[in-house]
């Protein structure tokens, strides 16, 4: 990515199969060597696309973007579009 910022590892997440146009992932690396595990969400709605991220420096290996939170910004962004 740069020469700060550098990505040692990308894991493919799962997501609900009522998001139509989704992905998911758990991204590790960091700041000058730190390792930062950051999880994303990158969902389509419409014409819109969302992207939602979580870090979670306690527990690495499980950090995850709740569905949760996604359903329902989601829910969100569709009220707004009609």
């Amino acid at each position: 990515m740069t020469e700060e910022l550098k990505a040692s590892a990308v894991k493919s997440l799962a997501v609900p199969d009522a998001w139509d146009e989704a992905v998911a992932f758990r991204l590790s690396g960091g700041m000058l060597g730190a390792d930062t595990p950051t999880a994303y969400t990158v969902v389509g709605s419409g014409s819109t696309l969302a992207v939602f991220f979580a870090v979670d420096m306690t527990d690495p290996k499980t950090v995850t973007v709740p569905d949760e939170v996604v359903t329902a910004q989601l829910a969100k962004l569709e009220k707004a579009a009609s």
